[in-house]
C-alpha cells in the first residue's frame, strides 16, 4: 500500500493532551496491527499503545499474535510516532512498577490522577484509554461493541478472576448494548466523539490511547483525520 504524505502531530499549543492509537492485538492478524500502525501515523497521532495478553478476551475477536515481534515490524514500518505497550507480561510491569515514571489507569477519574501526582508523581505522563466504535450509524456501532467489548463491563476485579476465553464469554453471556455503550462512545456524531475524549483531559490525563471496538479500522482513521482531529486541535 502507497503511504500517504504523514499529518502532523496534533498542535500542543492547542490542547494539553497527547493522542494515542491502540493497536488492539486481541482483534487484529500482525499485518493489521502493522498497517493500523502506519494508518495511525499517517493520521498524526502522536504515539501508539500496544497490548499483549495469551488470547484475545471473546472469541469474536480471535486474535493475539506475540506482541514483541509486531512491535519490531511496526518501528521498521514508522518514522516519528512513538511506541508503547499498554499491557504486558509480569516482568516487564514489575519493572516499570519499580520505576514508577508514569500512570496507566482505566478511568477518567479526576481523583485518581490527583492521588497519583501527590504520591511523588507531579510532572509525570498519565496515560488512560478511550474505547469508541465509529461506524456508518449508531445501531451499527452498538451492535459491533456489543460483539467486541462487553468483555469489559465486569471491571478488573471480576476481569482479574477470569482465566480463559470461554469463561469470560460466560461472564458476558447476558451484556445488552444500552449497558455497552456507557463505556463505548459509538457512532458516527463526531461532536459526541469529543466530548468523551474531552472528559480524559479535563481530569488530568496526559495522554490518551484511543481504541476502535471492530474490524473498520480504516473508516475510523478517516473519522479521525476529517472531523475528529480538526475539533480537538482547536480551543476548547
Amino acid at each position: 500500500r502507497r503511504r500517504s504524505p504523514p499529518s502532523p502531530p496534533l498542535k500542543k499549543t492547542s490542547i494539553s493532551v497527547q493522542y494515542g492509537f491502540t493497536v488492539m492485538a486481541e482483534q487484529s492478524t500482525p499485518r493489521q496491527m502493522i498497517d493500523g500502525a502506519v494508518r495511525a501515523e499517517e493520521a498524526g497521532f502522536d504515539f501508539l499503545m500496544v497490548s499483549d495478553h495469551f488470547h484475545p478476551w471473546l472469541e469474536s475477536q480471535g486474535q493475539s499474535p506475540f506482541t514483541w515481534s509486531v512491535l519490531g515490524a511496526i518501528a521498521e514500518r514508522t518514522e516519528r510516532i512513538e511506541i508503547l505497550t499498554a499491557v504486558t507480561c509480569p516482568f516487564v510491569a514489575t519493572m516499570a512498577g519499580r520505576i514508577g515514571d508514569a500512570a496507566m489507569l482505566v478511568e477518567a477519574d479526576a481523583d485518581l490522577v490527583a492521588a497519583f501526582r501527590s504520591a511523588g508523581g507531579e510532572g509525570k505522563p498519565v496515560y488512560g484509554q478511550a474505547a469508541v466504535c465509529w461506524a456508518g450509524d449508531a445501531a451499527s456501532a452498538r451492535a459491533t461493541a456489543l460483539e467486541r467489548w462487553r468483555f469489559a463491563l465486569s471491571g478488573w476485579k471480576v476481569q482479574a478472576e477470569l482465566p480463559n476465553v470461554a469463561n469470560f464469554e460466560a461472564e458476558s453471556a447476558n451484556a445488552r448494548e444500552e449497558d455497552v455503550a456507557k463505556m463505548v462512545t459509538c457512532g458516527n456524531d463526531p461532536d459526541t466523539f469529543v466530548e468523551a475524549l474531552r472528559t480524559w483531559e479535563k481530569a488530568g490525563f496526559t495522554h490518551l490511547g484511543v481504541v476502535q471496538a471492530g474490524d473498520d479500522q480504516a473508516g475510523f482513521m478517516r473519522f479521525w483525520q476529517q472531523e475528529l482531529r480538526p475539533r480537538l486541535t482547536a480551543p476548547a
